[in-house]
């Protein structure tokens, strides 16, 4: 089959997944991942990126650099159509008026707090 997967191995992985124990876990988790499914399209619940019908029946949270089942290489922005952040380009001015503004409110404050202490 596989040149890297020996025999023995791989009839060790086909009996355990034949196994009834195996068979009780699967009809479990694809019972669970129905009913999410359900309640999905019954608009019970709502599922976005890594919070999806898949996570939420496994009860695993996803890797947060992985997409599961897509490969080691595909981003989840890249996958969940996440737009890149913009850079937020401040002037000096601008700087300036926020630090103006911040020593007013602080001004503010102390004075607000000699009045209740009076």
């Amino acid at each position: 089959m596989y040149d890297f997967i020996e025999l023995s191995d791989w009839q060790s992985f086909v009996i355990s997944r034949l196994s009834e124990s195996w068979q009780e876990i699967h009809e479990l988790q694809k019972e669970r991942c129905n009913k999410l499914l359900k309640e999905k399209e019954e608009g019970l619940i709502t599922v976005s990126g890594y919070h999806d019908v898949l996570a939420m029946a496994l009860g695993t949270p996803e890797h947060a650099r992985k997409v599961r089942g897509e490969g080691g290489f595909v981003k989840p922005s890249v996958f969940f159509n996440v737009p890149r952040k913009k850079r937020e380009f401040v002037s000096k001015g601008m700087l300036k008026q926020r630090g103006a503004l911040l020593d007013e409110t602080k001004k503010m404050m102390e004075e607000h707090k000699k009045h209740e202490a009076t």
